[in-house]
């Protein structure tokens, strides 16, 4: 009877450590992609709920085709600043816990939607030629991966699927403000 007690006792305690697997308080860090760099912040709401906040750089290539067969075409690059919200669910924190992996700085699958904010303002460029970022607003849904290794260290791979206003003067592009957005993303980040 004693050893009865005592395994339901531990199989209750097991339950309900098991049902109190949560995201971390609060993460900072930075993030390098294959074409971007940035600083993150990810703030907890709920147990599995989080709030991600990235400002960084992205490094954008673009081709300028004369028309003029004598002249040869350029593929120039620029850097852009960006921020980006979006909330995040962990959905695989429960499972990842019950396997006994490591759920340590948010380590697991999630789902969230990506509101990201790309600025024309302090473009760097290889060009002397002016030309510039359309300044966008996109909202994309999400899904996500996040592994961390060597306690401080991650990779995140990102793939999602959304919408995207572009700001364009209608003096200078007569062009489409509405389209969709593919966002495929590998990061490898330390956090703090």
């Amino acid at each position: 009877m004693k050893k009865l007690f005592t395994l339901s006792i531990f199989l209750c305690a097991m339950g309900f450590v098991q049902a109190q697997a949560t995201v971390e308080r609060q993460l900072f860090g930075i993030d390098v992609g294959l074409v971007s760099a940035s600083f993150k912040y990810e703030t907890k709401l709920a147990r599995k709920f989080t709030l991600y906040t990235e400002a960084g750089i992205s490094l954008k290539s673009y081709t300028v085709d004369y028309s003029d067969p004598s002249l040869k075409d350029e593929t120039n690059y620029l850097t852009s600043p960006f921020l980006a919200v979006a909330p995040r669910f962990y959905y695989g924190l429960d499972r990842r816990v019950q396997k006994g992996r490591s759920i340590a700085k948010n380590g697991a699958n999630f789902i969230s939607v990506n509101f990201l904010y790309n600025s024309n303002q302090n473009e760097i460029t290889n060009s002397s030629k002016v030309h510039s970022v359309v300044p966008s607003l996109s909202v994309i849904p999400s899904f996500g991966i996040r592994r961390v290794f060597a306690t401080h260290f991650s990779y995140e791979f990102i793939f999602g699927y959304g919408y995207q206003y572009n700001f364009y003067d209608a003096q200078v592009c007569n062009c489409p403000h509405d389209q969709s957005v593919l966002d495929i993303q590998a990061k490898l980040g330390y956090n703090f």
